[in-house]
């Protein structure tokens, strides 16, 4: 027979079994709704209790099911709001739809589709399938904002000129912080020399991000050099804001990063070391960083879920104004501070060379170089205002 002390301790074994399971349970509903919540992609948080076997009840699939039930139910909470409302809006892109509340504007998504053709039929009808599933009147239809492309506000057959046959008072708009990146990419793509730019710190990065080994020469150096460890970022030309982290990185890493160049000695190196060592390039970097830094704090204020559209117009006045200062007189900061360690001419070395050290490091020099990024920077400076004032004149927020 069993003993008394034995039966005894199946019987908390099976409770601290249970508990543990209770337990358990109870950690992976709140990981999958704390996914289902914050939108997060399926589903990290569940996988990670997927990996004890001991809890069964929490495989894969049954973890799926519990943040498809959260999400349904998160979801009728949504609708709810939406149709109380009487109005709403939609925000439509290559990869998201969302619902704007009315009154007190709340931003929640609800949806994505896969397009077996990318044009604006398929795109209305899609719209159009996915708010009558969720039980949403197009004649309810307050606002539409999209990416500003041909596809969407195109005047015979674009997305909003077919929505706005069916609901007549949508009110369509293009995202200012679109337009704001459009009028930078734009204007790079017309200077050849950033262009070239764009290309050296994306071969830069690549240089590092895809070899550990390098990676690691360049950490060893900036221990050495005492230099702040910043990794060097990737630029995205439909993002072209992006440039703002790459540029800075490269100017917060220059002298490490010429070291790196000419410790490895390889082919590689020494092709990126070329354009980078020069008075051109390092011009470039350090007056770009001034003025993206600008242009992403107004990005930034764009994109601001309390935005007052009041401030828009103020906010678009004094970025212009400090751009043609950063432009006319060199006042930047991070500009000013690399013109007043180098010689305000070129000057001639021993040896019959136009150089001059920055960093420990001889960079070459010329009076051509000189003349030509000035140049290079100050029409990006002109074609940016430029832009930024065609794309916003429609609106009356900008006003030359």
């Amino acid at each position: 027979m069993i003993s008394y002390h034995l039966v005894i301790l199946l019987i908390e074994s099976r409770k601290k079994a249970v508990s543990k399971s209770k337990s358990a349970v109870i950690s992976a509903l709140r990981n999958v709704y704390f996914a289902a919540i914050n939108n997060l992609a399926n589903l990290t948080p569940a996988q990670r209790f997927e990996s004890r076997p001991a809890h069964n009840l929490l495989s894969k699939s049954i973890c799926t099911e519990f943040q498809q039930a959260i999400a349904e139910v998160i979801e009728v909470d949504i609708l709810d709001k939406v149709k109380s409302s009487g109005l709403f809006s939609i925000m439509i892109d290559e990869y998201l739809d969302e619902v704007l509340g009315r009154v007190v504007p709340t931003k929640s998504f609800l949806g994505i589709r896969q397009l077996s053709i990318a044009n604006a039929d398929c795109i209305v009808a899609e719209v159009l399938k996915v708010l009558g599933d969720k039980g949403l009147e197009v004649r309810d239809l307050a606002g539409m904002s999209t990416d500003g492309a041909s596809v969407m506000v195109g005047s015979k057959k674009g997305v909003v000129t077919q929505v706005k046959a069916l609901s007549p008072g949508v009110l369509s708009t293009h995202c200012i912080a679109h337009r704001l990146a459009l009028s930078c990419g734009d204007a790079a793509d017309k200077i050849p020399y950033l262009v070239q730019f764009q290309e050296v710190l994306n071969s830069a990065y690549k240089y590092f991000h895809n070899s550990p080994k390098n990676q690691a020469r360049l950490e060893s150096i900036q221990s050495v050099l005492q230099i702040h460890s910043t990794k060097f970022k990737e630029v995205f030309h439909t993002r072209w804001l992006s440039f703002e982290g790459a540029v800075h990185a490269i100017v917060l890493n220059y002298q490490a990063l010429l070291s790196v160049f000419l410790e490895e000695s390889s082919g590689k190196a020494l092709s990126l070391y070329k354009p980078v060592a020069t008075y051109k390039f390092l011009y470039c970097c350090h007056f770009l960083s001034d003025v993206l830094k600008q242009l992403s704090i107004l990005c930034k204020m764009f994109q601001k879920t309390d935005l007052d559209f009041s401030k828009v117009n103020p906010m678009l006045h004094s970025t212009v104004s400090t751009l043609e200062r950063l432009s006319d007189c060199k006042s930047g900061p991070i500009l000013k501070g690399f013109l007043d360690s180098i010689p305000t001419e070129p000057v001639v070395d021993d040896s019959g060379l136009t150089t001059f050290e920055f960093g420990g490091h001889t960079i070459r020099d010329s009076v051509r170089q000189r003349q030509e990024a000035t140049s290079a920077c100050q029409q990006f400076v002109l074609r940016v205002i430029g832009n930024i004032q065609d794309r916003f004149c429609d609106e009356g927020m900008l006003r030359s």
